[in-house]
């Protein structure tokens, strides 16, 4: 009897055949390994740069002296709020003040002696005046003689015919030479006291100018340097004065940004050195600072639109931008590595303080110095590949 039967399979009788056999029995393994295979790809390729640590930058006012000296008035305490370019200290002016005194007596002094030298160069034109005008008196009585003189000639013929006067001939020219000069000194003297006249005048309005400028300088004297003063100095006298016109207001010590009195350094009477810090003031917060690592330089840019959240609240979220990327390569602690003194390479990252917080003016909300997070998209938006699957491994 044949043990052939139509429902049976075909003895397999070769290994070839019992692989395809085991293969087609285990095909849901197969296809559950090569989908978890694909996930853990797809999910390791999906973590990208999201965020960063940074901190709220605190600057630092150090108000010092450009010179060295003593403190002479501190004009503020600890705690008190600085608008910016306010006063906040003052520095013994005294002998400033004398040195600029005595430059603006010597400055007084010398247009003095320049006043002495126009007042002889006024005496002299006005001698050389009086002289033409003496000249011209003397002409015309001069000339008024000669034209009398040559009109008592007497003329007549005699009996030849020749023609005779009264007077002797070398006589005769003399006069019409005499009469001759004194006319052309007549007609040059108007014209040459007129000249005379404008350089006396020029001289006197100068002089009065001068009178004007030592005024001036005795006002600057008590402290008030005019315009007019300025404009009535040389350059050099101009740039001695506003050079110690410049020490004089530096004793005025500022704090350019403003801020809050965090530590009087110096008591009032005590010296401080040039550069020695005598008020510390902290302005308020103008950017944030962070640190973009070296293999992330591709994901950030400036202009960059990012999200802030502070430490002590993170439901606060505040919008801003990236301001600059740093150009200097830096380095920090990885304190994620389990290798010793293992160290992260970047560059520091500047942030615009959220100008939502500057229009309201809320100021508490960021606190200076403190920590923050920087999110390169808006907290809570999420890739569906980490709701899937989620993993507690830090960002970049």
């Amino acid at each position: 009897m044949s043990e052939f039967h139509p429902n049976r399979l075909q003895p397999v009788k070769t290994r070839l055949g019992v692989t395809k056999r085991r293969i087609l029995e285990s095909w849901p393994i197969l296809v559950w390994g090569g989908v978890l295979v694909v996930a853990i790809w797809t999910y390791r390729s999906g973590v990208v740069f999201t965020r960063m640590n940074g901190a709220v930058d605190v600057d630092h006012q150090y108000v010092s002296s450009a010179e060295d000296g003593k403190v002479l008035k501190i004009l503020v305490k600890e705690g008190d709020t600085v608008q910016p370019n306010g006063v906040v200290a003052e520095m013994d002016s005294r002998a400033l003040k004398h040195e600029m005194q005595a430059l603006i007596q010597g400055i007084a002094a010398s247009r003095h002696e320049d006043i002495l030298q126009l007042e002889r160069t006024r005496i002299s034109l006005q001698s050389e005046l009086r002289g033409y005008a003496i000249t011209q008196a003397e002409d015309k009585g001069k000339l008024a003689t000669l034209k009398k003189t040559l009109g008592s000639e007497k003329v007549f013929k005699t009996d030849s015919g020749k023609i005779l006067s009264n007077m002797d001939p070398e006589d005769l020219d003399k006069v019409n030479v005499d009469i001759a000069e004194a006319a052309a000194r007549q007609e040059e003297l108007p014209n040459t006291i007129k000249s005379v006249q404008a350089d006396f005048e020029r001289v006197d309005a100068l002089i009065k100018k001068i009178q004007a400028d030592i005024k001036y300088a005795e006002n600057a004297i008590s402290g008030e340097i005019t315009p007019e003063l300025l404009a009535a100095l040389n350059a050099s006298e101009r740039s001695d004065l506003m050079e110690v016109k410049a020490k004089i207001d530096g004793c005025l010590l500022r704090a350019p940004k403003g801020g809050v009195v965090e530590k009087v350094d110096k008591l009032e009477g005590a010296f401080a050195a040039a550069g020695e810090s005598i008020v510390q003031v902290v302005a308020d917060p103008g950017r944030i600072v962070a640190f973009l690592p070296q293999d992330q330089l591709g994901k950030v840019k400036e202009g960059t639109k990012v999200w802030i959240t502070p430490s002590h609240s993170r439901e606060a979220i505040y919008e801003s931008t990236v301001t600059s990327i740093g150009s200097r390569v830096t380095s920090v602690a990885d304190v994620t590595s389990n290798m010793r003194n293992s160290r992260v390479y970047g560059r520091n990252l500047t942030i615009a303080f959220p100008a939502e917080l500057r229009q309201s003016g809320e100021s508490a909300p960021l606190f200076l110095g403190e920590t923050v997070i920087i999110h390169t998209r808006p907290p809570g938006e999420i890739p569906l590949i980490e709701r899937l699957f989620h993993s507690d491994a830090p960002d970049a």
